[in-house]
């Protein structure tokens, strides 16, 4: 982080702005606006894409409390578990 000296002549700290949309890989712009910003993004890391109705499941759960967050959490794994068994029975 750079340390600017103001007009007032106090020093603020300032994150250059360049290191962020590179790190982002997107251009000041569309940092400031999100013009341009593809909703459907895919990064090459990943083997999975991020869709609409992903998105949405998303936000769902962040909308829930803390008991039904954990109760959503226990179902996964129990159907995560059943899938399991299911597997091994199946071969």
């Amino acid at each position: 982080m750079q340390q600017v000296t103001s007009v007032t002549g106090r020093r603020k700290r300032r994150i250059p702005k360049r290191s962020i949309c590179d790190a982002l890989e997107i251009t000041p712009e569309q940092l400031l606006t999100g013009k341009g910003i593809d909703p459907e993004y895919k990064d090459a890391d990943m083997d999975y894409e991020v869709t609409r109705s992903d998105i949405k499941i998303l936000k769902q759960i962040h909308s829930l409390g803390d008991a039904q967050y954990k109760r959503l959490m226990a179902y996964m794994k129990a159907l995560q578990k059943l899938e399991q068994m299911e597997s091994i029975v199946e071969d």
